[in-house]
C-alpha cells in the first residue's frame, strides 16, 4: 500500500480539527442550553419560585421561605442560603394573656456581693410588681448549693409582700454551684406541671461553674430537661466573668434567649422582656424539621443544636408570642462535581397551642441547579435575599468565629477568618454591587480594628473579653432575627 501524500494527510487533518471545533461548539452550545433551561424552569416553577416566597399556614403559624439563589456554580462551594420566617397571628391582648409559671435561678456566689447583688434583687422586686394574680412565682439561689428562697406561689398581693422581706434576706457568699441550681429548679416546677399554664425559667450567673457538676455537657443535659416539659429556659450572663458559649449553649439547650449584661442593672429589661413573652405566647413547643433532597446536606442553621435522624434535620426555635415574626437562615450545601438539578426538601413546623397540635409544611421542594459557567451562575442569585445573607448570616456567624477565636487568644486565626469573608464578599460583590455589602466590609474592617487593639496595652485581656462578649452576644441577634422582640 503507497503511502499517502503529505498534502492528503494535511486535508484529513484540517477537516479533523474542523470536525473537532464544531463537536465542541456544538456540546458547549448544548451544554449552555441545558444551563438556562434550568435556570428558566426553576424561576417559572409556580409556588415553589426558590428567588421568590413560598408560604403555608396552619391555626396562628405561617410560614415562609426564599432562598438567596436558584444556581451553584461547578467547583464551588455548593452552599445555598434559604430565609425561613415563622410569624405568630396578632392575638388580641385579652385572648392571650396566659397565665405564667416564672422561676428564677438566681447566682448569689460571692462575687455577687455588694451593688451587683442589690440591683439583682431590685430588678427581682420590679418582675414581681408585674405579675399577676393568676402567674406564679418562685425563686432558686444558690452559691455552694442551691435553695428554693421562694417557693412557687400564686402571686397575690399578700405574697408579693412576703417576697420582699424574703429578698432582703439573700447574701453573697461561696462558690457558683450551677448544677444543682438547675436541679432544685427541675424539680420545683416538676411538682406543678399544668400544661394550659406558660412555664419560663430564667438562669443568672455571673461567674463560671466549680462546684457540683460543672461539665458542660452536664449542664447542657439540665437545661434540656426543660425543654423536653415544654418549659422554656433562657440564660443571662452578668458582667466579664462568665463562660459565654456555656450560657448561651444552655439557652438553646432549653429552647430560650441569652442575654449579655454587663451590669446587674440590665436585669429589670430581660425580665419584663421574658415575661411579656411567656404571657403572650400562642404557640409552644415549636419544631422545625428539614428534610433535605437527595444529596443535599443541611450545613447549619443561625447556630442553634440541630438533631439529624433517618435523613431529616430538627431544630427547636422554642416559642411564638403574639404577632412575633421569628426569621432564620438555613445553610444547605448541594453537590457542585457536575450540572445537575437538586431539590432543597420538603419543611415542616409542629407546635402546640391551646392544647393542640398543629403543623405547617412546605411540601413542593425548592430547586436549584449546579451550572458551569459564571453568567449562569449570577443570573441565578436573588441580590436582595443574598445581601441580607451576608449582612445578617454570613456577617453574623463571622463575628461569632473571631469571638470565641479572640477569647482563647488566637489573633491570627481571627484575622485569617476576617480575610477569608472579605475575600469572598469582594468576589461576589464584584458583580453584584450591593451598597448594602459595600457597607458591611466596611464594618470588616472596624472589626479588623477592634481585633488588633484587643492585643494591645495593659488591659488587653479585660478588652478581649468584652470583645468576645459583645460580639457573641450582637451575632447571635443577627442569625435569629426577631427571637426576642
Amino acid at each position: 500500500m503507497e503511502p499517502k501524500a503529505k498534502g492528503d494527510v494535511m486535508k484529513n487533518e484540517t477537516q479533523a480539527s474542523n470536525r473537532r471545533g464544531r463537536f465542541i461548539l456544538t456540546a458547549g452550545l448544548l451544554l449552555g442550553t441545558i444551563t438556562i433551561g434550568l435556570i428558566m424552569k426553576l424561576q417559572a416553577a409556580d409556588g415553589t419560585h426558590i428567588s421568590g416566597w413560598s408560604r403555608a399556614s396552619s391555626g396562628v403559624v405561617s410560614l415562609q421561605a426564599r432562598a438567596d439563589r436558584t444556581a451553584v456554580l461547578q467547583g464551588d462551594d455548593g452552599n445555598v442560603r434559604l430565609e425561613l420566617i415563622l410569624t405568630a397571628a396578632e392575638v388580641e391582648g385579652r385572648r392571650v394573656s396566659v397565665p405564667t409559671d416564672l422561676l428564677v435561678i438566681l447566682d448569689r456566689s460571692g462575687s455577687m456581693q455588694g451593688e451587683k447583688l442589690e440591683q439583682g434583687r431590685a430588678a427581682i422586686r420590679e418582675l414581681i410588681r408585674q405579675l399577676g394574680a393568676k402567674d406564679r412565682f418562685a425563686l432558686v439561689t444558690y452559691s455552694y448549693e442551691a435553695e428554693l428562697t421562694i417557693a412557687l406561689e400564686r402571686a397575690t398581693q399578700a405574697a408579693k409582700t412576703s417576697w420582699e422581706s424574703q429578698l432582703q434576706e439573700i447574701y453573697a457568699d461561696g462558690g457558683t454551684n450551677m448544677s444543682h441550681g438547675l436541679d432544685v429548679a427541675y424539680e420545683t416546677l416538676g411538682h406543678a406541671r399544668d400544661e394550659l399554664r406558660a412555664s419560663r425559667i430564667i438562669l443568672i450567673s455571673d461567674g463560671l461553674a466549680n462546684h457540683g457538676d460543672a461539665s458542660e455537657q452536664g449542664l447542657i443535659q439540665r437545661a434540656a430537661r426543660f425543654s423536653q416539659r415544654e418549659q422554656v429556659l433562657s440564660a443571662v450572663g452578668v458582667g466579664l466573668d462568665f463562660n459565654e458559649f456555656l450560657m448561651s449553649k444552655l439557652a438553646d439547650a432549653g429552647t430560650g434567649n441569652y442575654y449579655f449584661v454587663e451590669q446587674t442593672s440590665g436585669l429589670a429589661k430581660v425580665f419584663a422582656n421574658e415575661f411579656n413573652a411567656s404571657r403572650n405566647t400562642v404557640a409552644s413547643a415549636v419544631s422545625v424539621t428539614l428534610a433535605p433532597g437527595p444529596r443535599v446536606e443541611v450545613v447549619d442553621v443561625a447556630g442553634y443544636p440541630l438533631e439529624r435522624k433517618d435523613g431529616r434535620v430538627t431544630f427547636r426555635p422554642g416559642t411564638l408570642f403574639s404577632g412575633q415574626e421569628r426569621r432564620v437562615w438555613v445553610t444547605y450545601r448541594v453537590p457542585t462535581s457536575s450540572i445537575a438539578e437538586f431539590e432543597l426538601g420538603a419543611i415542616t413546623v409542629d407546635y402546640r397551642s391551646g392544647g393542640e397540635r398543629y403543623a405547617v409544611a412546605l411540601e413542593d421542594s425548592a430547586q436549584v441547579a449546579c451550572v458551569y459557567n459564571e453568567e449562569s451562575y449570577f443570573a441565578g442569585v436573588d441580590k436582595e435575599a443574598w445581601e441580607r445573607s451576608v449582612v445578617e448570616e454570613s456577617y453574623g456567624r463571622l463575628r461569632e468565629v473571631v469571638a470565641r477565636a479572640v477569647s482563647e487568644g488566637r489573633r491570627d486565626e481571627a484575622k485569617a477568618e476576617i480575610n477569608a469573608y472579605r475575600q469572598q464578599q469582594e468576589r461576589m460583590n464584584e458583580k453584584l454591587k450591593s451598597t448594602l455589602v459595600e457597607q458591611n466590609l466596611v464594618e470588616v474592617e472596624e472589626l479588623e480594628a477592634q481585633v488588633d487593639d484587643s492585643f494591645q496595652g495593659a488591659d488587653q485581656a479585660l478588652k478581649r473579653n468584652r470583645f468576645s462578649k459583645t460580639n457573641q452576644a450582637d451575632a447571635l441577634k443577627m442569625r435569629r432575627s426577631g427571637s426576642k422582640n
